[in-house]
């Protein structure tokens, strides 16, 4: 019996270690370690996170867990107007498909050591973003209500990114864990939305892109959440797969916490 029961805690540690977390064993060619403290910092992370999203733009296959990022899928999101202002729309979007992400460009990069982070921004040249949609309230004098296609493209993005890192050994491998990231949409240039339904005349399209910055002080709250929260989760599992000295140089062990 108690040879049965040996077995069977055998069989479970076996079973408990084979659902472990795995990592990258071995550095890609596409990645190369950057030194926090150089002046190249901001160059050698951009060209490790430009590739990253253009190696790995349709999820890694080793990481079941980490999807596409290009087209990205989001569920759903919602845009809430001020009722009482001269644009005031509820929009509810669902199914949706954002594509253009895998092309953004890290312009700038500064590196943090207490609290361990870095700021970065980010310019993507388009994004266009697609989904069902459910509209009410009202453009101006114009109202609105109805469901059908949406179609939301932006010409340029220009996107800030904080995020703060925890740093974690996990066989005597270091990894870098994404503690906080925020974003924010800071800026874009040719906001283009369509609605295509018969509910949506040509003129609410014509009032739309007439207010483009209205439109987008309307949406950047409802963009930052929802880009924040899949960047934070897409972002935290290859941070978590990827050894931090396969990325950065440097990282002060002190900031060990376990």
């Amino acid at each position: 019996m108690l040879r049965i029961i040996s077995m069977a805690l055998m069989l479970l540690l076996c079973v408990f270690l084979a659902s472990g977390e795995k990592y990258l064993t071995e550095k890609p060619d596409f990645l190369q370690p950057c030194s926090v403290t150089a002046s190249s910092f901001t160059n050698c992370l951009a060209s490790n996170i430009e590739n990253i999203l253009k190696e790995w733009k349709d999820g890694i296959p080793e990481l079941p867990t980490v999807t596409a990022i290009d087209p990205l899928e989001i569920q759903r999101i919602v845009v809430d107007g001020d009722p009482l202002s001269p644009i005031g729309i509820h929009l509810e979007l669902e199914n949706v498909v954002v594509e253009g992400i895998s092309d953004a460009q890290l312009t700038e990069a500064s590196y943090k050591a207490k609290p361990l982070s870095i700021q970065s921004t980010f310019v993507v040249p388009k994004i266009v973003i697609s989904g069902d949609y459910n509209i009410t309230g009202h453009l101006l004098e114009y109202p609105l209500d109805g469901t059908g296609k949406a179609s939301l493209t932006i010409e340029q993005i220009l996107v800030d990114m904080n995020k703060r890192f925890l740093v974690r050994e996990e066989r005597n491998v270091i990894f870098t864990d994404i503690e906080r990231l925020h974003l924010n949409v800071r800026d874009i240039n040719g906001l283009h939305l369509r609605l295509d339904n018969k509910a949506a005349e040509s003129k609410a399209n014509e009032i739309l892109n007439q207010n483009e910055p209205g439109i987008f002080e309307i949406l950047r709250p409802s963009l930052n959440g929802a880009f924040g929260r899949i960047i934070k989760d897409h972002l935290s599992k290859i941070f978590a797969y990827v050894p931090a000295n396969y990325i950065f140089e440097g990282i002060p062990v002190a900031s060990r916490r376990y």
